[in-house]
């Protein structure tokens, strides 16, 4: 089985892959944080939150 030359390999390496991955990672972030920013009401976070407790009867 033949040996692959490494020298090769990097002469024919082509950084585009990576630059576009980060790219579409940047862009898919923003995307995402300007959807929830967009998206919430804030009508959540100002109302008062209450808890119901199970009611129990006593003999």
């Amino acid at each position: 089985m033949p040996v692959p030359n490494p020298s090769l390999a990097k002469d024919n390496y082509d950084p585009r892959w990576f630059i576009w991955t980060i790219v579409f990672l940047l862009v898919s972030g923003i995307s995402l944080v300007s959807w929830i920013m967009l998206s919430d009401t804030s009508q959540a976070d100002a109302s008062a939150i209450t808890v119901h407790h199970a009611v129990t009867h006593k003999k």
